[in-house]
């Protein structure tokens, strides 16, 4: 009886650690070290790499008036930057399997610092185009690589989260930090100047991080993380969780989704300054000298005061998540775009212009975070595909964007809001049909 009754009394106290373990693991992730600095390091990256995707919304227009640009090399200079990331996240999980992610994200740095410091120099279009093509390309090598680089050294999947939610937030205050830095130094320090103010003091740091600190095998935590989840999952895994049926349909799916709300939300890196720029010269009349369609002044304070509206937007998606559906809240936002885009034909004025781009930045938020909580999913795409899919879908973001802030600077800001209009409708469409969301966030 004794043997029974301890018995009973151990197989308790299991299931009450269990218990605890269950309970208070997901909101009490424990931080070490080296957690930390991935964190600082992921920081570092996602400003810098923020930074440099607003950047020429920022100095574009200085850069025009100052070597004296036509309209259609202004609009290729400020396109080449986004395209070139496109092509390079596109190839960078091909480039990783041979190099190793540590080596090709250090290779992008920098690549990325020896090609700001080009920008500033040149004094050609052809030197400063090749130059912002191979920035767009270097930071398309690190985009999605040097975060499965931390994914491999990161303690645990509840660290992960919460890093993945900080480091998020850095994106969107990388081009709040671009457009603050630029009202308050670009008319004083001038844009070539700038340009290595902006870039330089992020990426050095990370550079010297990644040299001296960052290994390229798994720390010892998560070796020993990596052996208790195979002794805990004992079981066989099923064949869905491993490859999905409809894996072409769902990389479709994802990618339209990423595409579309990409395009309106990079669109507005240079729609809120142009559009402010059209109301100027309207009221006053045009004139030769740059003064007016200089994109400086309170016009970067406004545009940092619009990227900032994205943190909220990923704010409340990490918060409500669990409460709210994806197709839910997407739905909404598609709706609510739509309903932005609509208002900016019909309306022509300085509060039009600031609460309409507003609301779409804090939607594109909503998106973007929701779209990432799928890409760190690999459930979504199987396991064996899982890399395959993942890279595809982060591809097609930045091309929308490109295709975004293409469409502005070869069209006019009407058949911008035309298209946003247009691709608000389709996103409903696309968020209703993708209904393997629903067990997966």
């Amino acid at each position: 009886m004794e043997g029974a009754t301890t018995a009973d009394e151990e197989r308790k106290d299991q299931k009450d650690q269990i218990k605890q373990k269950t309970t208070t693991k997901p909101n009490s992730a424990t931080w070490t070290k080296m957690d930390k600095l991935l964190l600082t390091f992921m920081t570092l990256i996602h400003l810098g790499d923020g930074m440099e995707v607003y950047l020429p919304g920022v100095i574009g227009q200085h850069v025009s008036c100052d070597i004296e640009l036509s309209s259609f090399k202004e609009g290729f200079l400020d396109c080449i930057q986004y395209f070139t990331l496109a092509i390079a996240t596109v190839i960078s999980g091909m480039l990783a399997d041979r190099v190793g992610c540590r080596v090709l994200t250090l290779l992008s740095l920098y690549m990325s610092a020896l090609s700001t410091i080009m920008s500033a120099v040149v004094g050609t279009f052809s030197a400063l185009f090749l130059s912002r093509a191979l920035i767009g390309f270097s930071v398309g090598l690190n985009w999605s690589v040097h975060c499965v680089l931390v994914a491999r050294l990161i303690s645990s999947k509840d660290v992960l989260g919460e890093m993945i939610v900080i480091t998020g937030l850095m994106d969107t205050m990388g081009g709040v930090w671009a457009g603050l830095l630029g009202y308050l130094l670009l008319d004083t320090l001038g844009w070539r100047v700038f340009i290595v103010l902006t870039s330089l003091p992020l990426f050095l740091p990370a550079i010297i991080i990644l040299h001296f600190v960052i290994q390229d095998e798994p720390a010892e935590c998560y070796k020993k993380l990596v052996v208790e989840n195979r002794e805990e999952n004992k079981e066989e895994v099923r064949e869905e969780d491993e490859e999905v049926t409809n894996f072409v349909a769902r990389i479709i799916k994802l990618s339209l989704f990423g595409t579309i709300f990409t395009f309106q939300g990079w669109g507005t890196i240079l729609l809120v300054p142009t559009m402010i720029q059209l109301l100027k010269i309207k009221d006053v009349g045009t004139n030769t000298d740059c003064t007016l369609t200089s994109t400086k002044g309170a016009e970067l304070l406004l545009l940092a005061l619009v990227t900032f509206a994205a943190i909220p937007g990923r704010l409340f998606i990490h918060f409500t998540k669990k409460r709210i559906s994806f197709r839910k809240t997407q739905t909404v936002a598609a709706l609510l775009t739509l309903v932005s885009f609509m208002v900016m034909l019909l309306e022509d004025s300085f509060t039009s212009v600031i609460v309409t781009n507003l609301t779409v930045k804090l939607l594109y938020g909503t998106s973007t975070f929701a779209s990432a909580l799928i890409k760190y999913d690999e459930g979504y795409f199987g396991k064996r595909r899982y890399a395959l899919g993942c890279s595809i879908c982060r591809a097609m973001c930045p091309l929308g964007g490109a295709a975004g802030i293409a469409t502005l600077v070869f069209t006019s800001v009407t058949v911008v809001q035309v298209v946003g209009l247009v691709l608000s409708v389709l996103q409903v469409g696309v968020v209703l049909s993708m209904v393997e969301t629903d067990k997966r966030m």
